[in-house]
């Protein structure tokens, strides 16, 4: 990210009181500007093979392209973002092939898929991309917006036929996913981005989160803590006083403004990274 903004981030991921495994994935590549959470499809196999392929593949494809992992089946074709928010589309749908071809070719993975909320920060724009029900949160001024929409059979009923075809079945779930990152050869990405003002806090989250934890109570502890890791630390809380019911993965990130460096700070910095010179020139002066 450029000036004038700095990022302090904290994330926490937790399996939760219920489930001995954690599914949920998360990824921090500050040098790419990019923080995601993947959650590994409960009910299906390899869940948690899933969202961690997921991450990882995403992370690699976004170093690597234009001239990396990717093809011309990633191409990115939104011309309504910019970018840089369509090479992260790309990275998710990246991500869906890898995913794919290794769940045909390891019978114990065969089914396997997850979500995939993530965000990149670059001029001090958020590009944000995301397939399934895991969320992307914005505090402003002391409200919270949820800047992305589940794929689930509740939000998108009228994309379903009658029979129901398309939609994705989890355990763990309470709804139904109509779309996630690998079970089938391709994958729709939702895209979208917003400018970001210094104050803003961004939370990623999995539905471990939101499914335990109302959005009053999410909006209080971003108000009332003032860093990442308190604000963190309570989600976390929170979701498994109210059960705790699934795995919990958050990401917090804290958009501030940068602070310019006054002569003082950087006569400090010299000192403290030249300190023989100085030594010298002191004595120099006696002299």
């Amino acid at each position: 990210m450029t000036p004038p903004f700095s990022i302090s981030v904290a994330a926490l991921t937790d399996p939760g009181l219920i489930l001995e495994r954690n599914e949920d994935a998360y990824a921090i590549e500050t040098s790419l500007g990019c923080y995601l959470v993947c959650d590994g499809l409960g009910g299906h196999a390899a869940g948690d093979i899933a969202s961690r392929l997921a991450a990882d593949s995403i992370c690699s494809y976004l170093r690597d392209a234009p001239d990396g992992p990717g093809s011309a089946a990633d191409a990115p074709s939104d011309e309504s973002v910019s970018p840089v928010t369509n090479r992260l589309g790309g990275a998710i749908r990246y991500a869906n092939r890898v995913i794919h071809c290794e769940a045909r070719q390891r019978l114990a993975c065969a089914g396997m898929g997850t979500t995939v909320v993530a965000v990149v920060i670059h001029d001090q724009v958020a590009s944000i991309a995301h397939v399934g029900d895991s969320r992307l949160y914005l505090v402003r001024d002391r409200r919270l917006d949820c800047l992305t929409r589940d794929h689930s059979a509740e939000i998108e009923r009228t994309r379903l036929d009658s029979s129901g075809s398309g939609t994705i079945e989890g355990s763990r779930r309470t709804s139904v996913l109509t779309r996630a990152v690998g079970i089938a050869n391709s994958v729709e990405v939702e895209l979208s981005e917003i400018p970001l003002m210094p104050g803003d806090v961004l939370l990623l989250c999995s539905d471990g989160l939101t499914r335990e934890v109302m959005p009053d109570a999410i909006l209080e502890t971003m108000i009332d803590r003032k860093t990442p890791q308190p604000i963190a630390e309570r989600l976390l809380s929170l979701a498994k006083t109210a059960g705790g019911r699934d795995n919990i993965t958050v990401i917090v990130l804290a958009i501030q403004a940068a602070t310019t460096p006054t002569l003082w700070d950087r006569i400090r910095r010299h000192v403290r990274r030249h300190p023989l010179s100085m030594t010298i020139s002191k004595e120099n002066s006696h002299a």
